[in-house]
């Protein structure tokens, strides 16, 4: 009798448990999905409506060939087709892409950018404060706590620096920076190569240049404004030596860099990251 009183105790406390991760579990899926429409949300009522600004942005889009019909190509042309792709073949998304900052800094002044990356769900503006540098770590948009935070610029780094890091979670949703990982794949890369960043200044391209796994104290994040060409050419074969792959040529000095930084599921303190060159 009493053996069974035992188990039934047992099933009891296992079933309870059982419960309360499926509540945790479902709890924490519908924040992340909150957060993600509220960021859909704000895309939406920021896009701007002045044609004429963004045609003038978009310039050059028409000047591209179709590519339609290129189903295959080698490593040197990877990121050129891929642009032109993104140009020729996404023109409508490309132009919604192009944001009124004026709307997005009156609902928030620390907002500096807005990230995209066409064929991911990367579509998110970019926070910054230099002193407050993990601000937007668990907090949204708007200030209220959120387990998706913000994508946010690195405190130490300025618009048009040497390089822009931005930091994003890597969300088990696939939400916010998570298909970064996808880009351990060199295809994956060569495919996707064109991340896009807009500031109040206009809407700037970069190329996908190299990605690496490293620690989060690595030295590489200190490359932010060199001080002189030997600094950055030496960071710059540093990250190279420990990148998965490259793409193309070493960026020069005097050459802008993006660099987007995420987590990784390896541990705590591994990080992925995707650096990428202004074209």
């Amino acid at each position: 009798m009493k053996i069974k009183i035992i188990l039934c105790i047992c099933l009891a406390v296992c079933l309870t448990a059982l419960g309360v991760s499926g509540f945790m579990l479902y709890n924490d899926y519908a924040q992340r999905q909150n957060d993600q429409n509220a960021f859909e949300q704000l895309n939406e009522v920021t896009r701007a409506t002045n044609d004429e600004a963004i045609d003038e942005a978009v310039s050059d889009k028409t000047t591209l060939p179709n590519t339609t019909e290129c189903t295959t190509f080698d490593d040197d042309t990877a990121a050129k087709v891929d642009e032109q792709e993104f140009v020729h073949l996404a023109g409508d998304t490309y132009r919604n892409h192009i944001h009124d900052f004026k709307t997005l800094r009156e609902i928030n002044s620390e907002c500096v950018g807005w990230l995209s990356i066409y064929g991911t769900t990367i579509d998110y503006p970019v926070m910054h404060t230099p002193n407050n540098p993990e601000k937007y770590l668990n907090l949204n948009f708007y200030g209220d706590y959120s387990v998706s935070g913000v994508p946010f610029l690195d405190a130490e780094c300025k618009l048009n620096g040497d390089n822009m890091i931005i930091y994003g979670h890597d969300m088990n949703a696939g939400t916010m920076f998570a298909p970064l990982l996808n880009y351990e794949s060199k295809s994956f890369a060569q495919q996707h190569s064109v991340i896009q960043l807009e500031t109040e200044q206009g809407v700037k391209k970069y190329s996908v240049y190299s990605v690496a796994k490293i620690k989060s104290n690595d030295m590489f994040y200190n490359l932010k404004n060199a001080p002189n060409k030997a600094y950055f050419e030496q960071k710059i074969k540093d990250i190279s030596q420990k990148a998965l792959y490259t793409i193309g040529s070493h960026p020069k000095h005097g050459q802008k860099l993006i660099t987007l930084s995420t987590c990784t599921n390896a541990g705590q303190d591994n990080r992925l990251i995707v650096i990428a060159v202004q074209k």
